[in-house]
């Protein structure tokens, strides 16, 4: 239909409309893409992983953010991106006979006893005692979930530290200054143990989930696309308001912090 053909049908105000709002439908549209995608490429990723008890705090973190600064930080473009959230949970939460405790530093620990559970992580949480670790500062706590093979392993290594080093466990012990206010200390999940372990297998069977979604993805554009999903009417009608309503609010995550994280993320997961 010619321009002339439009003004003679009484339709030029409709094409006047789509033209006056193009640019915020095209953003609206590729909003809408962006994170149909996202939420499809997501179900790839959690089907993935196996329905096992001790693995679903770990899919449930997995969520959507988006980047601001994706392409230069003086425009509004963005990206969106999967991510796993870290759990944090009180120490005292922690199963005994499944987890293990990683301590490692933020900065130098105030009390010998903080150097100690650095050198020697990890430890088991029956050799832990949580009272005494609210009066340290300086470090910080990572869990993960094991078989209780490696709990007894890691028990009775910890069982051989504390017996060889026993005058300086109890020198560190000793300076613990108990009229400090006590923080309950809280742990978060290692989520990059995990990945590797169902990424590549290691003493569980493989799940390689985070590469098979990578190599899915041209297929999830290709069947989107196809379906089309409506992603037209942004463009074509002018009766249709989807386009007016805000983007529904994710987490902002900056592109140099995501980057640094994703790069070591993909070069140990071969997602390139």
């Amino acid at each position: 239909m010619s321009w002339f053909d439009v003004k003679q049908t009484g339709a030029w105000p409709k094409v006047n409309m789509l033209m006056r709002d193009r640019h915020a439908r095209i953003e609206a549209q590729k909003v809408k893409i962006l994170r149909d995608f996202i939420k499809k490429f997501r179900k790839v990723v959690v089907d993935g992983i196996p329905a096992e008890p001790r693995l679903a705090p770990y899919k449930n973190s997995i969520v959507a953010r988006k980047i601001v600064g994706a392409f230069n930080v003086r425009d509004k473009e963005f990206a969106y991106a999967l991510v796993a959230k870290e759990q944090k949970m009180k120490l005292a939460e922690l199963d005994t006979e499944s987890d293990v405790l990683y301590v490692l530093p933020t900065e130098e620990p105030t009390n010998p006893l903080g150097t100690l559970l650095i050198e020697h992580s990890p430890w088991s949480m029956r050799m832990i005692g949580i009272k005494r670790l609210q009066h340290i500062d300086g470090i910080k706590f990572v869990h993960r979930t094991v078989s209780s093979d490696e709990v007894e392993k890691i028990y009775q290594k910890n069982l051989k530290i504390v017996e060889t080093n026993s005058f300086d466990f109890k020198a560190a012990h000793a300076s613990l200054d108990d009229k400090d206010e006590p923080v309950a200390p809280e742990s978060v999940s290692d989520l990059a143990f995990y990945v590797m372990r169902l990424e590549f297998g290691i003493k569980v069977s493989p799940s390689p989930h985070w590469g098979r979604a990578a190599r899915k993805s041209q297929t999830i554009i290709r069947e989107m696309m196809k379906k089309e999903d409506g992603y037209s009417r942004y463009l074509n009608e002018v009766n249709f308001t989807q386009w007016k309503k805000p983007e529904k609010k994710l987490k902002l995550i900056t592109l140099k912090r995501f980057m640094k994280r994703y790069q070591a993320f993909q070069d140990k997961v071969n997602l390139s």
